[in-house]
C-alpha cells in the first residue's frame, strides 16, 4: 500500500508470480512463467487539494462553529473544499496477467534452438463521480442543493434538477508474441570464437477502450441513477429539449498493432583481443500509409572492440589494468506513436449543430498517408580504462545521432477544420560526451571510502522546412522546433518596464509594418530566453564504511536550464479576495514613481475598449498576428518571469548497520541488517526561483521528503 502526499490519494497492489522450469534431457529443457495483479488507485476529481491550497487564500475559514463554512465564489456558488472531497471520487482499478513458455533444444555443442511465447492481458476500470451536493453540480444545476422543489419554476428550467455526474472508462489490451532464435556459439583453438543468431518476431496489440458520461447519480442512494427529464420549461414558458443529454454519451474505441520482425547477428573474436559484430533487422508494421515501400524497414549496425589489456606487451603492467576501445556504427527506425495513415473523428461535448441542426464530429487527427519512419545514424566511440587492478575505473563515451524524416507539426489553413498535422518533415542532431569515473579513494582494514562521479554534455539542434508557427504558445512551452536552435528552446515576451501612470507592464511588440516577418515569425517578437534542458548534467554518489556501519549518499546537479516562474496573474481579472496572491507582489507598482524600483506591475485594472462603449477589459496589445492579448497574460510569460533553473539536489542518504558475524552466533541468526533512509532531504537552488522545485512542473505538487526504516533478519 502506498499513501500519497495529499489525503485520500492513494494505492495498493497485489501480485503473485508462478515459475516452473524443467530439463526433460541434456538437451531439451521448457519453461514457464505465470505472473497476475490487481492494483486500486484512489484520487481526486474536479478539485486538486494542492492547487486549492496555493492558490486559495488562508484567510478563508473551513470551519465555522456549527459546521463547514461556505464562502460565495465569483460564480455566485457557495464553495467548501472538504465538501467536494467528500462528494467527489475517483478510483481505477487495473488487473493484469501474463505468460509465457519458453522451449529449449541443443541438438550439437554450440547450437540452440529456442522459442517463446508470450501473451499478457489487462483491464482498466475508472470511475469518477460528483454527487448533488458539490459546487461542480450546483454550477450544471443553476442554483444551490435543495434550494427549490419540483413545483418550482428554477427546477422545471434546470437541466439537472436532481442527482450528479458519473464518468466510468474501460480500456482491455491485449498482447501476443511469438519468437523464434537459432544461435550458434563456440569457441575454437581457445582463441576464436564465433557466434551467430537468426531469429523472427511476430508481435500484435489490441486495445479496446469505451468510456460514457451520465447524469442523475445518486452515490448515496445505492449508487442509483435517475436520468434528469428531456424536456426543459425555459423562462418564456415554452418547452425545449435538455441540453444535458448532448453530454450523456458513450465511446468506443480499438486499435490494433501488428509488427513482423526478422533479425540476425553475427560475431567473432581473436584472443579475447579483438571483437567484430554486426547485426541485421528488418521490421514490417501496419501503422503506415500506402506507400508499401515504408511498411518495411531494414535496420543494421556493426562494432568492433579493441581489448587492449589483452595485448602481451600490456599484459604486465602494474599500473594499468583495463583498456579497451569501442567503435559502433548503426541505422535504425522508429515508430511515432500518435501518428497514423487514417482520419481520426472525435464526438464534440455539443453533438447538434444550433444553426443547422445536424449532427457534428470535430476532427482529432487528419490522416497521413506518407507517414514514414524515422530514421537514425548512430556513431558511437567508447573508451574504458582500469587503473591498479580496477580500484579506479574511467569510462568516457562519446555519441552522434542523426535523424530524418522526424516527426514535426504543420500549420494548416483553417478550412482544414483543425490547427495542426504531423508530418515526416525534420532532421535532428543528437551529439555529445558521457563521462563516468568511479573508485576507491581510501582503504584500510576497517574503513573504506568508496566515489562514482558521472556527468555528460549534449547539444541537439532541429532542422525543419516546415513553416513554424506563428501563435506565441508554442514558443513557450518549448514545442516551437525552430532552425538552429536546440530542441527545447523556448521564447519569451520582451519586457521593457512598468507603465509610470499605471503600472502595467509594457513590451516590445513590433507592428507589421515595423517588421512584416513578425506576422508568421512569432520569434520576430520574442526573444529566446534559454533551453529547458540544462546545459550541464552530472551525478555523484559516495558510501562510507566503518567495520559494518555504512553511510551512503547520491547527488545530482544540473546547470544552465532555464524555467519560467509559476504564473503571477492567474486571472484576466481583478484579483479575487478569495486568491492566494504571491508573496512578491508585495513589492508590486502602487503609485507614479515605483517603475524605478520594481518590475511587479500593480494590480490589474480594467480600460474601456472603445470611448463611448460599456465593455471593459485588461489593458492589452496588438500582436503581429492581429490578435490582442492581455499585457498581464504576456508578463507571466515574459523575460521578467524568466529564472536560472540550476540546481543540487541530494536524492538520498542512508545509514545501515550490519550485526557483526560473532554477535549473529549468540542470537541464532544468519544476519541482521538495520537501515535508515531518507529520499530528497534537501535541494539547493538559486533565490529567484522563490523557493520552486525546478524538477516539477511550474505550479505543480513539489516532490515530497520519504523516510524510511527497514529490518532485513534471516535465520
Amino acid at each position: 500500500k502506498t499513501i500519497g502526499t495529499a489525503k485520500g490519494n492513494e494505492s495498493e497492489s497485489y501480485g503473485a508470480s508462478v515459475n516452473v522450469d524443467a530439463r526433460l534431457d541434456e538437451r531439451f529443457s521448457v519453461g514457464a512463467r505465470l505472473n497476475a495483479n490487481i492494483s486500486e488507485t484512489r484520487g481526486f476529481y474536479t478539485v486538486d487539494p494542492y492547487t486549492y491550497a496555493t492558490r486559495t487564500s488562508r484567510a478563508i475559514p473551513c470551519f465555522d462553529e456549527d459546521d463547514l463554512f461556505y464562502y460565495m465564489t465569483a460564480e455566485g456558488y457557495l464553495y467548501n473544499v472538504i465538501n467536494e472531497l467528500n462528494n467527489t471520487g475517483n478510483t481505477n482499478e487495473t488487473r493484469s496477467f501474463g505468460m509465457n513458455m519458453n522451449v529449449q533444444y541443443m541438438p550439437v555443442r554450440g547450437l540452440r534452438l529456442q522459442s517463446l511465447f508470450g501473451l499478457s492481458a489487462s483491464i482498466t476500470n475508472g470511475e469518477s463521480y460528483a454527487s448533488e451536493r458539490t459546487f461542480f453540480i450546483a454550477q450544471k444545476r443553476g442554483y444551490e442543493f435543495n434550494a427549490h422543489g419540483p413545483t418550482d419554476a428554477e427546477y422545471k428550467a434546470s437541466r439537472l434538477p436532481h442527482g450528479g455526474e458519473l464518468n466510468t472508462v474501460e480500456s482491455r489490451n491485449t498482447s501476443v508474441t511469438w519468437r523464434n532464435t537459432l544461435s550458434f556459439d563456440r569457441l575454437y583453438d581457445d582463441r576464436h570464437r564465433v557466434g551467430f543468431m537468426l531469429g523472427e518476431e511476430i508481435r500484435s496489440t489490441l486495445a479496446k477502450g469505451v468510456s460514457s458520461t451520465v447524469y442523475g447519480y445518486f452515490p448515496d442512494r445505492g449508487k442509483s441513477i435517475s436520468f434528469p427529464q428531456t424536456t426543459i420549461i425555459n423562462a418564456s414558458g415554452t418547452l425545449q429539449a435538455n441540453s444535458i443529454y448532448e453530454s450523456m454519451k458513450t465511446l468506443l474505441s480499438e486499435s490494433k498493432s501488428n509488427v513482423f520482425s526478422l533479425y540476425s547477428n553475427l560475431a567473432y573474436s581473436f584472443d579475447e583481443r579483438y571483437v567484430w559484430s554486426g547485426s541485421v533487422r528488418w521490421d514490417a508494421s501496419n501503422r503506415f500509409g500506402q506507400d508499401k515501400r515504408d511498411r518495411f524497414l531494414p535496420v543494421w549496425s556493426m562494432g568492433a572492440r579493441w581489448n587492449v589489456h589483452n595485448e602481451p606487451w600490456l599484459a604486465s603492467s602494474e599500473y594499468l589494468s583495463e583498456l579497451n576501445l569501442r567503435l559502433t556504427y548503426g541505422w535504425q527506425g522508429n515508430v511515432a506513436e500518435g501518428v497514423g495513415p487514417n482520419l481520426i473523428l472525435k464526438i464534440p461535448s455539443t453533438l447538434i449543430n444550433a444553426q443547422t441542426g445536424e449532427m457534428m464530429l470535430n476532427i482529432k487527427s487528419l490522416p497521413y498517408a506518407d507517414l514514414r519512419w524515422e530514421k537514425t545514424r548512430n556513431y558511437n566511440l567508447g573508451l574504458d580504462v582500469g587503473l591498479f587492478r580496477n580500484r579506479f575505473m574511467v569510462s568516457l563515451e562519446a555519441y552522434r545521432k542523426h535523424t530524418e524524416d522526424v516527426i514535426v507539426y504543420e500549420e494548416l489553413p483553417l478550412a482544414y477544420g483543425i490547427q495542426s498535422m504531423p508530418v515526416n518533415g525534420g532532421t535532428l542532431l543528437n551529439e555529445g560526451l558521457e563521462l563516468q569515473v568511479r573508485g576507491t579513494i581510501v582503504r584500510t582494514r576497517d574503513f573504506v571510502w568508496n566515489l562514482s562521479v558521472n556527468t555528460s554534455k549534449n547539444r541537439n539542434r532541429v532542422d525543419s522546412d516546415i513553416d513554424h508557427s506563428a501563435q506565441w504558445q508554442y514558443a513557450r512551452s518549448g514545442n516551437l522546433n525552430k532552425k538552429g536552435y536546440p530542441v527545447s528552446a523556448f521564447w519569451a515576451f520582451r519586457f521593457t518596464g512598468l507603465n509610470g501612470e499605471q503600472g502595467y507592464p509594457e513590451f516590445h511588440v513590433p507592428t507589421p509594418e515595423e517588421n512584416p516577418e513578425a506576422i508568421t515569425d512569432v520569434t520576430a517578437y520574442m526573444e529566446h530566453a534559454g533551453n529547458l534542458v540544462p546545459d550541464f548534467e552530472g551525478g555523484i554518489s559516495t558510501t562510507f564504511r566503518y567495520k559494518t556501519l555504512a553511510l551512503s549518499s547520491s547527488f545530482n546537479l544540473n546547470i544552465g536550464g532555464k524555467k519560467f516562474l509559476a504564473n503571477m496573474f492567474t486571472r484576466k481579472s481583478l484579483p479575487s479576495a478569495y486568491d492566494n496572491l504571491p508573496r512578491e507582489f508585495t513589492e508590486r507598482w502602487q503609485q507614479p514613481g515605483d517603475e524605478a524600483r520594481t518590475s511587479i506591475p500593480g494590480i490589474p485594472g480594467e480600460v474601456e475598449s472603445a470611448p463611448g462603449s460599456n465593455s471593459f477589459h485588461h489593458p492589452r496589445v496588438m500582436l503581429p498576428v492581429g490578435e490582442y492579448e492581455s499585457l498581464y497574460t504576456m508578463y507571466n510569460y515574459s523575460t521578467a518571469r524568466v529564472v536560472n533553473a540550476s540546481f543540487l539536489r541530494c536524492n538520498a542518504i542512508s545509514l545501515s548497520y550490519s550485526v557483526p558475524p560473532p554477535a549473529l552466533k549468540s542470537l541464532a541468526l544468519k544476519n541482521l541488517l538495520f537501515t535508515a533512509s531518507v529520499s530528497n532531504p534537501f535541494i539547493i537552488v538559486s533565490k529567484e526561483f522563490k523557493g520552486m522545485d525546478p524538477e516539477v512542473a511550474t505550479g505543480k505538487q513539489p516532490i515530497s521528503h520519504t523516510y524510511s526504516l527497514n529490518v532485513n533478519i534471516s535465520f
